[in-house]
């Protein structure tokens, strides 16, 4: 063998030990939205192909090594996705939860608001207004105790009206 011969026959078993390996991984819901995994695509659902790298290190084990890695690197890997899809999940609900949460604080506000506006209007048209305190009795607002509802009611307003 020549010199040239032996350069290109080290050359390619120098590429052949570091090159990495790859292979897809398929992720998918099932019908009880759990996440699963698998490297052969799920028939009859809409998967997500992964790429998964193996480390350069395994492709230079023997043959019955280099599948033990392989298969404990794609293990690792994939329970890895497994645990990042079910912190993303986790973090949308909470978030769907914030916004709902949030919804319904901004209904309520709005509510408040359009119930204080009507009982300003109806403080400030300077129409009697008819009380009935805890015994049951009746008896009309005066003057000051008008002037003092007005004064709450427009801290109401200015409160949930913004």
């Amino acid at each position: 063998m020549n010199i040239s011969a032996r350069l290109l026959t080290l050359a390619l078993l120098g590429l052949s030990f570091g090159a990495s390996a790859q292979e897809n991984v398929y992720s998918w819901k099932d019908k009880s939205g759990s996440i699963q995994f698998s490297d052969v695509p799920p028939v009859g659902y809409k998967a997500e192909s992964h790429t998964v790298r193996t480390s350069s290190a395994a492709n230079t084990l023997p043959s019955a090594t280099q599948d033990q890695t392989k298969s404990s690197a794609q293990n690792e890997t994939l329970a890895d996705k497994a645990l990042s899809a079910k912190q993303k999940a986790d973090e949308e609900k909470k978030k769907q939860e914030k916004i709902a949460q949030n919804k319904a604080s901004e209904e309520a506000k709005a509510k408040n608001c359009e119930q204080a506006q009507l009982r300003l209007k109806g403080l400030q048209s300077g129409m009697r207004v008819k009380q009935v305190d805890k015994d049951g009795n009746q008896s009309f607002m005066g003057d000051a105790e008008r002037a003092q509802n007005i004064a709450d009611t427009q801290k109401a307003v200015d409160e949930n009206c913004r």
